[in-house]
């Protein structure tokens, strides 16, 4: 079974209590969550998850806005509380589990995975996720 550990490359963000502004897709392969102190680029590549942390770079035109899709909308301007990687025998990223709003302010857990050829996103609440156990 895949093993929950927390996601070390987020570990900065987490600690400085990194807000959510933007959120946008370039494709069903690639999202872009952009934080007031830089962005994270998460990117479906073998059947797992890869992420790259960087600058805020400029706007793409071709890039599909998603703030106000779901799950993005109820988390927009809220700050990055935690985050979690499953990962299988190989190392291979096959969750990424973002909590935006701290404990005891309604968490809320953003889940990315790997659905065929494109990234999936939801959300819960903390109370109701399996990891909260």
């Amino acid at each position: 079974m895949d093993r929950r550990v927390p996601e070390d490359q987020l570990a900065e963000f987490v600690r400085a209590g990194s807000r959510l502004l933007h959120v946008e897709a370039h494709g069903s392969r690639l999202l872009n969550l952009r934080f007031d102190r830089g962005a994270l680029q998460v990117r479906l590549e073998d059947g797992g998850l890869e992420l790259e942390l960087g600058g805020a770079s400029p706007l793409d035109e071709a890039s599909e806005p998603l703030d106000e899709a779901d799950p993005w909308w109820t988390v927009l301007g809220e700050p990055l509380s935690g985050a979690w990687a499953k990962r299988d025998t190989d190392r291979r990223r096959l969750v990424l589990e973002l909590q935006l709003r701290p404990d005891g302010q309604n968490p809320k857990i953003v889940t990315l995975e790997p659905r065929g050829p494109r990234i999936r996103a939801h959300a819960l609440p903390k109370s109701a996720w399996d990891g909260a156990n």
